[in-house]
């Protein structure tokens, strides 16, 4: 592996998932290491299996799917002939590039979000910080795009970018940690919205 890495393990079999980050847009596949008997064991996948995630890759709340960046839904499994096998991809309006920052899922409530970029159509490389996007859980269909909120300083426009998107443990609301454009100069410039 080479470039900063992005890891999440797989406690149920032991599984550590490992992406480079080569770029926003760069292909970057992943390894896989068995870490049960406590030394990491490189996992070798059969010929062909080669994943693209985009730099970065989160594991469901039930660890059985990975999400890269750039909106593919893998299988995270204990079966070799299942384990990163597609299981889809997040739908996106048609000529918008999808980046992802953060995703979290909820098994009550059924549904993925994360914090994305916007529907910026024709746009190579979108900045990744501007939505908040839902997904039903199952077949993975688009419920909703909200953008973030943006704020007037001295007469200029200032964005809030999303960092962070967590779940009530009851599925019911989402919250997301935003940040005010660092030009703003603001000295509170975090702050948490409710969806």
């Amino acid at each position: 592996m080479t470039g900063v890495g992005r890891g999440r393990f797989r406690r149920v079999n032991g599984t550590l998932y490992v992406t480079s980050n080569p770029g926003q847009f760069g292909f970057s596949g992943i390894e896989e290491y068995a870490v049960g008997s406590g030394v990491p064991a490189p996992v070798t996948r059969p010929a062909g299996v080669n994943v693209g995630t985009c730099g970065d890759l989160w594991l469901s709340e039930a660890t059985t799917r990975l999400f890269t960046r750039c909106g593919s839904v893998l299988r995270a499994s204990s079966s070799s002939t299942d384990d990163l096998s597609s299981a889809g991809v997040l739908p996106r309006p048609s000529a918008v590039a999808l980046l992802l920052r953060h995703v979290s899922d909820s098994t009550v409530a059924g549904e993925i979000s994360a914090v994305a970029s916007a529907d910026d159509p024709f746009v190579f490389s979108p900045p990744d910080d501007r939505t908040l996007r839902r997904w039903a859980a199952d077949g993975l269909a688009l419920r909703e795009s909200l953008p973030f909120p943006t704020e007037t300083i001295g007469g200029a426009l200032f964005r809030w970018q999303g960092r962070f998107v967590f779940y009530r443990s009851d599925g019911t609301e989402r919250y997301v940690l935003m940040q005010l454009e660092t030009a703003a100069g603001a000295l509170q410039d975090f702050g948490f919205v409710t969806f």
